[in-house]
């Protein structure tokens, strides 16, 4: 079974490509706006918890 965010609902999936397409612009600071998007991340745990379910660092979660 692929975890490949085919779970997540149609909200956190744009959410998620919103935050991606974000760039600096003219007058921002680069620190504020990773700031912003981490904390948006933080704001969503099931994104989080998909991090850990790549087949490369599944190891990671393995007790």
């Amino acid at each position: 079974m692929q975890r490949d965010g085919r779970g997540f609902d149609h909200r956190t999936l744009e959410a998620i490509r919103l935050m991606a397409m974000e760039r600096v612009r003219e007058g921002e600071k680069l620190r504020e706006k990773i700031d912003a998007q981490l904390a948006a991340i933080k704001r969503t745990p099931a994104l989080v918890r998909s991090f850990f379910r790549a087949p490369t660092i599944a190891y990671i979660t393995d007790w």
